[in-house]
């Protein structure tokens, strides 16, 4: 039988060459109610740290989380967190029943499946079915408690919260293109008959050593605190840096080239699109401020109101991406590769997608099929008369989703770079 890249994996695994099952499906669904994690003085650990505490609590032995992993030593942990905007709190871990809630002891009360997965965790795919209702916590418990020996238990699909497919399908995926390079893909489908809410919340973390009194943690081998901290100025906009002093340094990137989110047909947009139909709400001192997605000038007179970076296209954050991926490429070239746009299925190296990007830059100046060029958003006087079609004009910012020129028309000071970028890609039209 001819050898796969698994096993090869496998092989280099054990010869020690890569540590392939350095991270894995290692983070627990679960860690309240166990015993590892009662001290109690009575040795009731279902009645010591129920799964209402986890929440507000840390774990001293090992942590929990829906769709995680973890390096082997669990000092840094990935999962997902989940807001159907009814829940009174986020789904961070599966809920079940201690065993004296239970009329047949402790028993999850969720619906989860794994659906695939290799032995170096070279690949993993889990899906959670989140209903769009309220989770039933409080009924679950009534309800199962009411119940005798005699009678079946009560489950989650008797609640009704399940009834005419009301709930949403996500799908968790991890793949390795190195012992630790691991890409995570979230996928969320509505199954029910109308929109809904979801808030999807990646999360990661690090075990707490720190604090029940250890010098170097309860095995003896972790030193101080971790840190960790958002990066700013390298390709993805989102990137987080983990330092532990046992497990390492390791690098976290956010995905910022989702046509419906970030990445315009012009270039970057300042804020996420989907923040047009999900504004951003946060309250200070009893006030509401919220920040939403505006692709044109501002609707606020914060800074004279003739300024908006609420979602345009702004040229000199989309040339530090540009020069950031040009500098990651020449360090990582073929081995580094990214979906570009999102979801299309279309893999390419950092350096190809710096092109991308400035190609959507550069179309901002260039007259599509009809002869249009969408810094003039439409004028048929630029778009027609000999007199006025060819006068180039350099603006502050760019429509996010049209591309028309906003805000001075004179900004050279920076619009201007996209001279910079016609001379390294050595000239770009009608695609070549």
């Amino acid at each position: 039988m001819k050898k796969s890249a698994e096993h090869q994996r496998l092989q280099d695994h054990l010869d020690r060459k890569a540590s392939w099952k350095k991270w894995g499906p290692y983070l627990s669904e679960r860690s309240w109610g166990t015993v590892r994690e009662d001290y109690s003085p009575y040795g009731s650990a279902w009645d010591y740290f129920p799964h209402d505490n986890a929440r507000s609590k840390a774990y001293r032995w090992g942590e929990d989380g829906i769709a995680g992993i973890s390096d082997r030593h669990q000092y840094i942990c990935f999962a997902l967190s989940l807001w159907n905007h009814n829940d009174p709190i986020l789904k961070e871990r599966l809920f079940g029943l201690a065993g004296p809630e239970g009329n047949h002891g402790e028993d999850v009360k969720e619906h989860y499946f794994y659906l695939d997965a290799t032995p170096t965790h070279s690949y993993l795919k889990m899906l959670y079915k989140y209903p769009q209702a309220a989770f039933p916590y409080a009924d679950l418990v009534a309800e199962n408690g009411r119940r005798g020996f005699g009678d079946l238990e009560y489950e989650l699909l008797d609640t009704g919260v399940f009834d005419d497919n009301r709930y949403f399908d996500v799908f968790v995926e991890y793949a390795k293109a190195g012992a630790d390079d691991i890409l995570i893909r979230i996928t969320a489908h509505n199954r029910g008959p109308e929109t809904a809410s979801l808030d999807m919340l990646p999360t990661i973390w690090f075990r707490n050593t720190w604090s029940f009194g250890y010098d170097a943690g309860p095995m003896g081998d972790v030193v101080g605190r971790p840190v960790l901290k958002q990066l700013s100025g390298s390709y993805s906009g989102a990137n987080i840096h983990l330092s532990h002093l046992a497990a390492g340094d390791y690098f976290f990137y956010a995905d910022k080239l989702d046509e419906n989110e970030f990445l315009s047909p012009y270039g970057i947009r300042s804020i996420s699109k989907l923040h047009q139909d999900q504004p951003y709400t946060f309250w200070v001192v009893g006030q509401p401020h919220t920040i939403d997605y505006h692709p044109a000038e501002s609707k606020s007179g914060l800074f004279g109101g003739n300024s908006n970076c609420r979602g345009p296209i702004w040229f000199p954050i989309n040339y530090l991406l540009i020069e950031s991926l040009q500098k990651y490429h020449h360090l990582y070239g073929e081995s580094l590769k990214v979906e570009c746009p999102t979801g299309s299925g279309q893999m390419m190296n950092l350096g190809e997608v710096a092109t991308e990007l400035s190609r959507r830059l550069i179309k901002l100046f260039l007259r599509d099929g009809n002869g249009e060029r969408p810094i003039y958003g439409g004028s048929r006087l630029f778009r027609d008369d000999p007199h006025w079609r060819d006068h180039i004009l350099f603006n502050e910012y760019f429509h996010g989703d049209n591309g028309a020129g906003l805000g001075a028309s004179h900004q050279t000071g920076w619009t201007g770079l996209v001279a910079k970028l016609i001379q390294q890609s050595g000239g770009w039209k009608d695609g070549n």
